[in-house]
């Protein structure tokens, strides 16, 4: 299977990583719509049918406190942030991650 995702979990592709413990990571998106645009992953490669269709006890409970960590980290919890999921056509890589979009100054669109 070929990743890019995967190779920045496994350190085989260059990331700014704001995050990362024993099951997740988080780094900064390569094309920010946002003054702070970071995607947040499992380092395991989950794609979107495996979520629909798996048992992934847990998951988003331990996703959300991820985020959670991050969004008080950068201050976001402060200063006003967006959490996005894309889904089917909306995703370009199919390694289930969050977009976390915020920052200081960061007016978003009303319709994204």
């Amino acid at each position: 299977m070929d990743c890019i995702f995967c190779d920045i979990a496994e350190k085989k592709a260059r990331a700014k990583i704001a995050y990362e413990d024993d099951e997740f990571i988080a780094f900064e998106n390569i094309n920010p719509q946002a003054p702070v645009h970071l995607l947040v992953m499992p380092k395991s490669h989950f794609s979107k049918r495996d979520m629909i269709t798996g048992s992934f006890e847990n998951f988003w409970d331990k996703m959300m406190l991820v985020v959670q960590k991050i969004l008080k980290m950068k201050e976001l919890d402060k200063t006003g942030y967006r959490l996005v999921i894309n889904g089917a056509g909306y995703n370009i890589i199919d390694h289930e991650h969050i977009h976390i979009l915020g920052g200081k100054g960061w007016r978003p669109a009303d319709d994204l």
